[in-house]
C-alpha cells in the first residue's frame, strides 16, 4: 500500500511538472504549418487575417501588377511535328501543372518589402502565393455570368477533347485551316478543367470574397474581376470567317479571304 502512494505521488508530480512547463513555454514550440492552400479547399478567418494584414502593409500597386495565373491559350508552333493527340496531351499536363499551387512558380520579387511581412505572419512565400491564388479563383467565380455555362462547357468540350485524343495527324502536315481549327479546338481543353475547378470551389469561400468585393477590386490583378471563361475567347464557328464583301454587287465569288485576318489559337 505504502509502495502504491508513492507511485501515485510521483506521477502526480509528473503530471504538475509537465502543466507548469507547458504554462511557461518551455516545452517544445509549435511546428509552423507548410501547407499550401488550393483553390477547392475552404478558406479560414485566420487565412483571410494574414492575407489582409500582408496586402495592407505592401506598397502599392500591391497586387495589381502580378502576371497571370492562368496559362496562356494553345499556340503551337505550326512547323511542330508530334501527332494531335501528343501536342493535345501535352497541353493537358501544361493546364492541370497551372492549377496545381504546389507546382506554380510565380515570380513575386517585384512586392517589396514582402519578404519582411512573411515572417511577420509566419508564411512562406508559396503559402502566400497559394492564398492569393484561392482567393483569386474564388472572386473569378463570384463573377459567373451564366451558371449554365459550366455544363455545356463540359458536354460539347468532352466530345471536343475525344476527337482529338483520337487524332493521330502530324500536325505540320495539316493545311493551315486545319491548324487554325485544332488550335480553337484545344481552346476546349482549357474550357473543360475551368469548369472542373471552379465548381469544386467552396460556397464558403465565394462568400469570403463578395464580402470584401470592394477592397479586393482595389488590390489583386485585374484578371480575377473576370467572368472565369471571359479570357478564352469565343469558339471560331461562333465568331464566323474572316471574309471580305468586295464590289456593290455582293457576288458571293468576289468575296476575299485574308489569312493575316485569321484567328489564330483564340
Amino acid at each position: 500500500m505504502i509502495v502504491t502512494i508513492r507511485i501515485h505521488c510521483h506521477l502526480c508530480r509528473v503530471v504538475a511538472l509537465a502543466s507548469l512547463c507547458m504554462l511557461s513555454g518551455c516545452l517544445e514550440e509549435e511546428v509552423v504549418s507548410l501547407e499550401i492552400k488550393r483553390p477547392e479547399e475552404p478558406l479560414y478567418r485566420s487565412d483571410w487575417e494574414k492575407f489582409e494584414r500582408i496586402v495592407n502593409d505592401l506598397p502599392e500597386p500591391k497586387l495589381r501588377e502580378l502576371p497571370s495565373f492562368f496559362p496562356p491559350l494553345p499556340n503551337w508552333q505550326l512547323a511542330r511535328t508530334l501527332p494531335v493527340n501528343e501536342l493535345a496531351a501535352e497541353e493537358r499536363r501544361r493546364i492541370e501543372a497551372a492549377w496545381d499551387t504546389k507546382q506554380q512558380h510565380l515570380d513575386l520579387s517585384s512586392l517589396h518589402q514582402l519578404s519582411r511581412l512573411l515572417r511577420r505572419e509566419q508564411l512562406t512565400e508559396d503559402q502566400f502565393h497559394g492564398l492569393i491564388f484561392t482567393i483569386g479563383t474564388a472572386m473569378r467565380r463570384a463573377n459567373v455570368v451564366d451558371e449554365g455555362l459550366f455544363q455545356r462547357n463540359r458536354e460539347r468540350g468532352n466530345r471536343v477533347a475525344q476527337q482529338l485524343e483520337h487524332d493521330h495527324r502530324l500536325f505540320a502536315s495539316l493545311s493551315l485551316e486545319d491548324q487554325y481549327r485544332i488550335l480553337d479546338d484545344a481552346i476546349w481543353l482549357h474550357r473543360i478543367e475551368r469548369s472542373r475547378r471552379f465548381l469544386e470551389i467552396p460556397e464558403s469561400n465565394i462568400k469570403f470574397v463578395q464580402r470584401h468585393a470592394k477592397w479586393l477590386k482595389e488590390v489583386m490583378p485585374a484578371e480575377f474581376l473576370l467572368d472565369p471563361f471571359a479570357d478564352l475567347g469565343i469558339p471560331l464557328d461562333e465568331l464566323g470567317v474572316p471574309f471580305v464583301e468586295g464590289g456593290p454587287s455582293g457576288s458571293d465569288e468576289q468575296l476575299e479571304w485574308n489569312t493575316s485576318d485569321a484567328i489564330v489559337g483564340y
